[in-house]
């Protein structure tokens, strides 16, 4: 649900993965965001810490980890330009499984 008003701040939550996860390479991962709060319309960002291309929606398509490491994922909600929040999430790659 989906609040307005003058002082509401948006809300931002990883859904999905809905904690730090380790996957093997060439795994894919379904994220989804969402926003509590804040004034409509909003913007999304996600950022897959070079993983892949940034998306511009709430919820992206599955991303496909190719390279060992670990990634911070962020997730950020701007509303009407101005107020924003970010929340991260960890993506610990191994190995070919």
């Amino acid at each position: 649900v989906k609040e307005s008003g003058p002082d509401l701040k948006p809300v931002a939550e990883i859904v999905s993965p809905d904690s730090d996860i380790v996957v093997y390479v060439g795994e894919s991962v379904d994220f989804s965001g969402s926003v509590t709060s804040g004034n409509a319309p909003f913007r999304y960002v996600w950022d897959f810490g070079g993983a892949a291309a940034s998306a511009n929606v709430e919820d992206p398509e599955p991303v496909t980890f190719s390279a060992e490491g670990t990634y911070t994922v962020t997730f950020t909600v701007t509303e009407a330009g101005v107020s924003s929040r970010k929340v991260t999430r960890a993506v610990g790659l191994n190995g070919f499984g």
